[in-house]
């Protein structure tokens, strides 16, 4: 991930991140579509589909996370965002170690 920083940078300057923000979501719904008929079809290629959407998945989040960060202090003002910084990483921190918990969950009760 070195080159996403300075790839960000570039993107947050040039792009409107409200732009990258929305539309991050639309790229990541086309991406899991996109990996769902490519497995459907080829059921033999989970890994490299898996492996390419992941990466690709990794890239989208980035950008959401950056772009969050340049869209928060042209919204909030400057005595409440410290505190909505706060809330932010608490839920990117909590989903990041109940989402698996659900997963694993699910995968239990799944048949």
């Amino acid at each position: 991930m070195p080159l996403q920083s300075p790839t960000n940078t570039w993107a947050m300057n040039r792009i409107k991140p409200r732009f990258i923000f929305f539309n991050v979501d639309a790229v990541r719904a086309v991406l899991m579509i996109v990996t769902f008929v490519a497995l459907y079809l080829s059921p033999q290629a989970t890994f490299p589909a898996l492996a390419t959407m992941m990466a690709l998945l990794s890239v989208a989040y980035v950008l959401n996370f950056v772009a969050t960060d340049a869209l928060l202090p042209r919204h909030i003002s400057p005595d409440a965002l410290p505190k909505t910084h706060t809330m932010l990483q608490g839920v990117d921190q909590i989903t990041m170690v109940l989402g698996p918990a659900v997963a694993s969950c699910l995968c239990k009760l799944s048949p």
